[in-house]
């Protein structure tokens, strides 16, 4: 999960976005803990997650930045949901 996380602080850092930097890193902070805790993802969690990092770097990649904001929303609930599945 951390390495999920490093992928968009990337980005953040990549746009400048320093709000999103800080929440991102604190993000990492807490998956470093979970997984610590023996609370990590799933293979088939993390497989799922990288299918959709597939299609928005394609997204990126072809230029279509309302189709790479959307699938980086997803991305983001849904790892949000597998790490605070009562939320």
């Amino acid at each position: 999960s951390r390495v999920y996380i490093s992928f968009f602080r990337s980005l953040a850092e990549v746009s400048n976005n320093g709000y999103l930097i800080l929440l991102l890193k604190e993000l990492e902070l807490a998956a470093k803990n979970l997984e610590h805790a023996g609370t990590g993802l799933s293979e088939v969690q993390i497989d799922s997650l990288f299918a959709y990092h597939v299609e928005l770097f394609n997204a990126l990649k072809t230029g279509q930045p309302e189709q790479a904001e959307k699938l980086a929303k997803y991305c983001l609930q849904t790892f949000s949901q597998m790490v605070l599945p009562d939320s």
